[in-house]
Protein backbone atom coordinates (compact mmCIF):
# COMPACT_ATOMS: atom_id res chain seq x y z
CA UNK A 1 0.00 0.00 0.00
CA UNK A 2 1.48 3.31 -1.05
CA UNK A 3 1.57 6.44 1.08
CA UNK A 4 -1.35 7.98 -0.83
CA UNK A 5 -3.40 4.79 -0.42
CA UNK A 6 -2.61 4.66 3.30
CA UNK A 7 -3.81 8.24 3.76
CA UNK A 8 -7.04 7.48 1.93
CA UNK A 9 -7.56 4.37 4.05
CA UNK A 10 -7.06 6.31 7.30
CA UNK A 11 -9.49 9.02 6.17
CA UNK A 12 -12.11 6.44 5.15
CA UNK A 13 -11.66 4.46 8.38
CA UNK A 14 -12.11 7.60 10.48
CA UNK A 15 -15.29 8.45 8.56
CA UNK A 16 -16.63 4.95 9.21
CA UNK A 17 -15.81 5.20 12.92
CA UNK A 18 -17.67 8.53 13.11
CA UNK A 19 -20.66 7.05 11.25
CA UNK A 20 -20.75 4.02 13.56
CA UNK A 21 -20.67 6.25 16.64
CA UNK A 22 -23.45 8.46 15.27
CA UNK A 23 -25.59 5.41 14.44
CA UNK A 24 -25.44 4.51 18.14
CA UNK A 25 -26.63 7.96 19.18
CA UNK A 26 -23.18 9.40 19.94
CA UNK A 27 -22.90 12.98 18.72
CA UNK A 28 -19.34 14.33 18.95
CA UNK A 29 -20.57 17.90 18.59
CA UNK A 30 -23.21 17.45 21.32
CA UNK A 31 -20.63 15.92 23.69
CA UNK A 32 -18.35 18.91 23.08
CA UNK A 33 -21.18 21.44 23.53
CA UNK A 34 -22.09 19.83 26.86
CA UNK A 35 -18.46 20.08 28.03
CA UNK A 36 -18.23 16.32 28.46
CA UNK A 37 -15.23 14.14 27.74
CA UNK A 38 -14.86 10.65 26.28
CA UNK A 39 -12.74 7.76 27.53
CA UNK A 40 -11.30 5.11 25.23
CA UNK A 41 -9.84 1.86 26.56
CA UNK A 42 -6.96 0.62 24.42
CA UNK A 43 -4.59 -2.31 24.69
CA UNK A 44 -1.88 -1.00 22.41
CA UNK A 45 -2.62 -3.51 19.65
CA UNK A 46 -3.06 -2.41 16.06
CA UNK A 47 -6.86 -2.35 16.22
CA UNK A 48 -6.89 -0.31 19.43
CA UNK A 49 -4.37 2.16 18.07
CA UNK A 50 -6.35 2.56 14.83
CA UNK A 51 -9.49 3.28 16.85
CA UNK A 52 -7.59 5.70 19.08
CA UNK A 53 -6.17 7.63 16.12
CA UNK A 54 -9.66 7.92 14.64
CA UNK A 55 -11.17 9.05 17.94
CA UNK A 56 -8.38 11.59 18.42
CA UNK A 57 -9.17 13.09 15.03
CA UNK A 58 -12.90 13.19 15.79
CA UNK A 59 -12.18 14.81 19.16
CA UNK A 60 -9.94 17.43 17.56
CA UNK A 61 -12.53 18.21 14.88
CA UNK A 62 -15.46 18.33 17.33
CA UNK A 63 -13.82 19.88 20.38
CA UNK A 64 -14.42 17.27 23.06
CA UNK A 65 -11.67 16.03 25.34
CA UNK A 66 -10.47 12.44 24.84
CA UNK A 67 -9.00 10.43 27.71
CA UNK A 68 -7.06 7.25 27.02
CA UNK A 69 -7.30 4.29 29.35
CA UNK A 70 -4.66 1.63 28.82
CA UNK A 71 -5.51 -2.00 29.48
CA UNK A 72 -2.82 -4.52 30.35
CA UNK A 73 -3.92 -8.00 29.29
CA UNK A 74 -1.30 -9.75 31.43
Amino acid sequence: MGEKDAGSFVTQFAAEVRAALCSCGFSPEKIAAQGKSVGAAVSGGADSVALLVSLAGIAADSGFQLHVITVNHL
